[in-house]
């Protein structure tokens, strides 16, 4: 554990648990009514049951933010189109909130067996987290909000975010007397808030150990809409290269390539390590290249790139999230010497604190659903995630 700050009672804080398929980091942040945001304990492959002192003595509340690894994370997007009986009659929250209360219990059990394949766990296993409606048509007009409307029909995208039980059973204890929690996909967090810099569309690359995926984000006729494709190439692929031609350990493998990164070889260590690396760099642009990305995107890895950013591909430019210009844009201040890791790490684990923190301009829909995810999903799901 690194404990930064004590706490005080002026800073509201929150608890970002970053959940991966082999360990849980848990950090834990303040932001004070300047805006400034700063680390108050982080704490490495955390014990749920010892994280559970520390939340009675930092006044947490409510503030949980669950931000899953991609290789934890399925997620679908889905139509659904409810036939009104009386099309002269106005739209009501009632009407809307049955529609989609049943649409989400029915898609759940539609797409929960493609889930379980993907996430390798049994369809039981497989857990509704959290769900979006991203767009609503009445009569097929597109609507901000289709209250008050009257028509003939409502259709509506409904975005479906699914998880596995393991995620839980790992948590219960932290979660047991907790009403409310917020979870998010952790490469979704980084996007939504890297569309916020340059506008829309919106590119993000993120590198992963378990799982790596490219996601788009895209204007749309109301809203915006997220796409996501997966790639092959992992983030620990430069030090399993170092490990197999080396013969040594993975520990041993990441002090050499960290070393080669900072300059602290021998020239000629340095010619035969750049030798080593090309092959593993031109697999990644080539697969990015495949994949028919263009212009500028951002990308985050887990662990060092082969490679500084900026970095010139043949049809694309990949580009490090700048922290300073995240920060001004949304109008808080962080100093990257009060954070015990490398600055472009900041921007990764404070991401999804940043989608939770600015929901507060979601639509009325979809802050009905997370309020009443629970029962939503109960039937389909067999009772809440949290149950014993």
């Amino acid at each position: 554990m690194i404990g930064l700050h004590f706490f005080s009672s002026r800073r509201e804080r929150f608890l970002i648990l970053d959940a991966c398929p082999d360990r849980v980091n848990a950090l834990i942040v303040s932001i004070d009514e300047e805006k400034h945001i700063r680390p108050e304990r982080i704490l490495p492959n955390v014990n749920p049951l010892r994280l559970a002192g520390y939340l009675k003595l930092g006044r947490i509340g409510d503030n949980i933010i669950i931000a899953a690894d991609p290789a934890l994370v399925y997620t679908a997007t889905l139509p659904v189109t409810f036939a009104r009986h009386d099309a002269s009659s106005p739209v009501t929250a009632i009407e809307t909130e049955n529609m989609l209360s049943q649409a989400v219990g029915r898609f759940f059990n539609q797409c929960r067996s493609d889930a379980g394949l993907e996430l390798g766990v049994d369809d039981l296993d497989v857990l509704l987290v959290n769900s979006r409606v991203l767009n609503f048509k009445v009569d097929g007009h597109h609507v901000l909000n289709p209250l008050d409307f009257r028509g003939r029909s409502i259709e509506a995208f409904v975005e479906l975010t699914l998880t596995t039980r393991g995620i839980f059973e790992n948590l219960k204890e932290l979660l047991r007397d907790r009403k409310t929690f917020f979870f998010t996909e952790s490469g979704r967090a980084e996007l939504l808030t890297l569309g916020k810099l340059d506008g829309l569309p919106a590119t993000f690359i993120a590198l992963g150990i378990h799982a790596s995926r490219v996601f788009l984000m895209q204007k749309a006729s109301v809203g915006h809409s997220i796409s996501r494709a997966p790639l092959t190439w992992r983030a620990n692929r430069p030090r399993r290269v170092f490990a197999e031609a080396l013969g040594v350990s993975d520990r041993t493998a990441d002090e050499v390539y960290r070393a080669y990164l900072e300059g602290r070889v021998s020239p000629t260590a340095r010619r035969a390590f750049e030798k080593l690396l090309e092959p593993t760099a031109r697999a990644l642009l080539a697969e990015l290249t495949v994949a028919r990305l263009k212009g500028p995107m951002y990308l985050s890895s887990t662990e060092p790139l082969p490679f500084p950013l900026p970095h010139r591909g043949r049809s694309f430019t990949l580009l490090a999230p700048s922290l300073q210009t995240i920060a001004e844009r949304l109008g808080v201040s962080i100093d990257p010497k009060q954070w015990p890791m490398a600055e472009e790490m900041i921007f990764p684990r404070l991401a999804p604190f940043f989608e939770f923190y600015f929901a507060k301009s979601d639509s009325w829909v979809n802050r009905w659903l997370a309020r009443h995810l629970n029962w939503l999903g109960a039937s389909a799901r067999g009772g809440h995630p949290m149950e014993k």
